[in-house]
């Protein structure tokens, strides 16, 4: 798998509005291994200040997003627990929609900061509903009582 997922990302690095051949990729990655990198053409530009960095960070995304289900479940000790149904992610959506609606948007972290607002407050409804109980599914079943009445 990660060599499937190493694979992804040299062919990622080639794709887009500026086609890069992967021959070239290799060329500008082993270079910069290397540190023989040259970073004056275009080429190389696009790729290690436009797409590498993309690329790093879908991966922290990916991981960090993974290791908050892990977390969910760790913590209410059933695998069934995530975002999804303790409706945290209904309530970040909300967040950032009303963010996007009252023109927060304008503001550098206005529509993610206002995602997360919106899943803390979430978070403490229904952590209130199931009356401050971390056992039991209590927080799983309030969670679906949240997300369904939101």
């Amino acid at each position: 798998m990660i060599l499937i997922l190493l694979a992804l990302c040299v062919v990622s690095l080639s794709v887009g509005s500026f086609h890069i051949a992967l021959g070239r990729v290799f060329n500008s990655l082993l270079s910069a291994l290397t540190g023989n990198l040259s970073v004056s053409s275009e080429e190389e530009i696009i790729l290690f200040s436009v797409r590498l960095p993309r690329i790093i960070f879908a991966g922290i995304v990916g991981a960090s997003l993974s290791l908050g289900g892990v977390i969910f479940q760790a913590i209410l000790r059933n695998p069934l627990a995530d975002p999804y149904v303790l409706g945290i992610s209904g309530g970040s959506a909300l967040g950032a929609t009303i963010g996007i609606v009252t023109g927060a948007s304008s503001f550098y972290l206005g529509v993610p900061l206002l995602a997360f607002v919106g899943a803390l407050v979430t978070v403490f409804l229904v952590f209130v509903v199931a009356g401050g109980l971390l056992q039991d599914n209590s927080l799983l079943l309030s969670g679906v009582v949240v997300k369904k009445s939101s």
